[in-house]
């Protein structure tokens, strides 16, 4: 038996709120990686690593294991946030020059996303976008699961989509649905 959708009004409500709740924490997580990567650098000028060697030194590597969940939690928080953005996109009744700017910023999360979540399956050789995997920067080569400087897999940049989604949470919150039926 096929489920009743809820009534478009509900829909837009739920879709509102989760895109709220998903903008916060894209910026708590935005600022949870950058702690995360700032106590990762200081351990490594604490705990000097001889050249190409795996990081041994046990703080090292915890405060790299932070840095790598803090980095993936923050490319799903805003993953579920575009999620939500298309779901408000396909309800209507919502100015859509509010978006302008965080739109940009769906291709390379959509990417982050989805190539960090099935990372394994790309490092067994067996991911469905093997041509989205490397990405060629202008003086630096990176797959999803690197970082330069604040970028994730070279591609998105964490510092510069939490302005942007604290520039968009200080509009959402007067911008209501219109009905629409």
């Amino acid at each position: 038996m096929q489920q009743t959708p809820l009534p478009i009004l509900n829909q837009k409500f739920i879709a509102f709120e989760g895109l709220l709740a998903w903008a916060k924490a894209i910026v708590q997580q935005a600022d949870r990686v950058s702690e995360a990567q700032d106590r990762l650098k200081n351990m490594l000028k604490e705990f000097p690593l001889e050249p190409r060697v795996v990081f041994n030194a046990e703080p090292i590597r915890d405060a790299g294991h932070v840095f790598k969940v803090e980095r993936h939690l923050f490319c799903i928080a805003a993953g579920q946030f575009f999620d939500h953005r298309r779901w408000l996109r396909r309800l209507g009744g919502f100015d859509e020059s509010f978006f302008a700017e965080i739109d940009l910023f769906e291709p390379d999360v959509k990417a982050m996303r989805d190539l960090n979540e099935h990372a394994i399956e790309y490092f067994e050789g067996k991911g469905q976008r093997p041509k989205d995997w490397m990405f060629n920067g202008d003086d630096f080569n990176s797959d999803p699961t690197g970082t330069i400087n604040t970028l994730v897999g070279g591609r998105l940049d964490w510092v510069k989509l939490n302005q942007a989604t604290g520039r968009l949470l200080e509009s959402l919150p007067t911008m209501l649905p219109r009905s629409s039926r």
